[in-house]
């Protein structure tokens, strides 16, 4: 646990930090949801072998290419796949996973039934393991909706979707036609859980405070930031004096380090914005917010 508490402090190399984030970080949710979220550890696979990893990452911060070599072994513009490319890296090299499928979908003649994200053989168990996984940013549009009031930066996306969503995923191997196959292939049974990491926005005052009410069912340890319109003057007065910059999509996980920040404008784009503070000669992000148009959440980000 020393080191999952102390990952941001010994890794440097960003697609490594990214790993330990995708692994160490808190799920959105509580415990509170029938999900079987993951938490510390990962099932199937051994408390010695999850621990062991640790030496991977710091092996991995020194030469980063065999994490790189398959995270870009072909061209990665989303996020989400990102994320799942990463988890696939752990589940290869930790240790005690076979046969492994990422995306594996369920076909019943030209109908698609599902798809499970990940499914392996863990020699711990002697069963199968199935790991659905979600990395989600969702901004608080409306407190009084609780977590429906949850969107993304494209509104048509909100938090009790996905919640519903992984759930179906979840008992995806208990559909009849599915059960049928996967018995005829010698997959079950199947031990279900899910990671929901992620970040939740909450709007700000005008005095540029974040306004955090944070409804039942969400992970008292959630990461957190702070969302507002482009146009509004409350951001403006939050970042007054503070060095900041916009992320890229796949830098949206774990917090940047950076020898020095090369400020880039906010205006008239939505945005992550990154807010960093010097410490001992490098900078560090701090907080992070989501700026979105004028018209959000009516006519999307």
């Amino acid at each position: 646990m020393y080191f999952a508490r102390n990952w941001q402090k010994k890794l440097s190399n960003p697609y490594v930090r990214d790993l330990a984030w995708a692994l160490y970080s808190a799920n959105i949710l509580d415990h509170s949801w029938d999900l079987n979220l993951i938490e510390k550890g990962f099932p199937g696979i051994s408390e010695e072998a999850f621990n062991s990893f640790e030496m991977s990452l710091l092996s991995l911060d020194k030469n980063p290419e065999p994490l790189k070599k398959q995270l870009f072994a072909t061209p990665c513009k989303r996020l989400g796949d990102y994320f799942e490319r990463l988890i696939d890296y752990f589940l290869r090299h930790v240790g005690g996973c076979h046969k492994i499928e990422h995306s594996l979908i369920m076909h019943d003649g030209r109908r698609t039934l599902g798809e499970f994200d990940f499914l392996f053989f863990s020699e711990l168990l002697s069963r199968e393991i199935q790991i659905e996984v979600a990395c989600k940013f969702y901004l608080l549009e409306d407190p009084k909706k609780g977590l429906s009031g949850f969107l993304g930066a494209n509104p048509q996306d909100s938090l009790d979707q996905k919640i519903s969503k992984t759930a179906q995923q979840l008992a995806l191997s208990k559909r009849p036609q599915v059960k049928t196959m996967l018995e005829h292939e010698h997959l079950l049974p199947i031990q279900a859980a899910a990671l929901m990491k992620g970040y939740l926005f909450y709007p700000l005052a005008d005095t540029g405070a974040i306004i955090k009410e944070v409804p039942p069912g969400i992970n008292e340890n959630h990461l957190f930031g702070w969302w507002d319109h482009i146009s509004s003057a409350n951001w403006k007065k939050r970042l007054d004096g503070k060095k900041f910059q916009k992320l890229p999509k796949l830098d949206w996980l774990a917090p940047r380090i950076l020898k020095d920040v090369a400020e880039t404008p906010a205006e008239n784009t939505p945005s992550l914005i990154a807010v960093y503070s010097n410490v001992d000669g490098m900078w560090q992000e701090t907080e992070r917010g989501m700026l979105v148009h004028k018209n959000w959440p009516q006519n999307g980000a």
